[in-house]
């Protein structure tokens, strides 16, 4: 996706920040040039002038252009790393507005460059929701596969596995601590063969259980040790006996797993 913010046609719908710029930007243009003669005369004799006209109006950010932002806004791109409209183009530090930009919640990698005279080119790349949480307040929260919170909504993502019971999420952009990143973990890693047969990541406490949809549970016990392993051990005797026949199945040590038929 790319989203271009510029001043230099000032057409229906360009971003009002932008638009503002122009028309500062148009008066002190008729200025300038009423003043031109005499500007250039001063500026030959100038020692400075270089570096006058570097911080001039023709000189700073005219263009912010983005591309591949989907789930982030152009305002909170320009705010996160200090991008304004107006900000001298010798201001505009790549990599502070790289390390601004890293902060918000949506933005995996992301890269800054100045395009002289006054273009600032923003390439990002967004992180990919894997689970929903539900949140202990209501609501709930996106998270990616490193357990970074991307955004709260109000009600369950469709086609991502769920966490219920979870006790503590932070705020988008934070990442999840102790038995709910390893809760959001096993959700993410659930492979095509389980992830049909679960309703929901269950948080016991400290432990995890999968809610299959036939009412049977799959105890997985610390949600930090052995995950790939369990969930092999899981989808095997699933397999084997069908999930309508299970009550319980307990999978917390994988190489010996107990069943409980339903």
């Amino acid at each position: 996706m790319v989203t271009t913010a510029t001043r230099r046609a000032p057409r229906p719908g360009i971003h009002p920040r932008f638009r503002q710029r122009w028309v500062a930007v148009q008066k002190e243009e008729g200025r300038r040039r009423l003043r031109w003669v005499a500007t250039v005369t001063a500026a030959v004799a100038v020692a400075a002038g270089g570096w006058a006209l570097t911080r001039s109006p023709l000189l700073d950010i005219d263009e912010v252009r983005v591309t591949g932002a989907n789930r982030t806004l152009l305002d909170s791109l320009i705010d996160a790393g200090k991008l304004e409209p107006g900000t001298p183009m010798l201001d505009v530090d790549p990599n502070a507005a790289v390390a601004g930009i890293e902060r918000l919640p949506w933005i995996e990698t992301v890269v800054v460059e100045r395009m002289w005279p006054g273009s600032v080119v923003v390439r990002v790349a967004e992180r990919a929701p894997v689970v929903g949480i539900s949140r202990p307040g209501g609501g709930w929260a996106l998270a990616d596969a490193t357990g970074r919170v991307l955004e709260w909504q109000d009600g369950p993502p469709a086609g991502l596995p769920h966490v219920h019971d979870a006790r503590r999420i932070p705020r988008p952009g934070n990442s999840l601590e102790g038995p709910e990143a390893g809760a959001a973990q096993v959700a993410a890693a659930l492979p095509g063969s389980l992830r049909a047969l679960v309703g929901g990541v269950n948080m016991r406490g400290r432990f995890v259980e999968l809610a299959l949809n036939t009412g049977g549970v799959v105890r997985l016990g610390n949600p930090e040790r052995e995950v790939a392993e369990k969930l092999r051990a899981a989808a095997t005797v699933l397999k084997r006996v069908g999930p309508a026949n299970v009550a319980v199945l307990d999978v917390t040590v994988p190489r010996s797993p107990v069943l409980a038929r339903g």
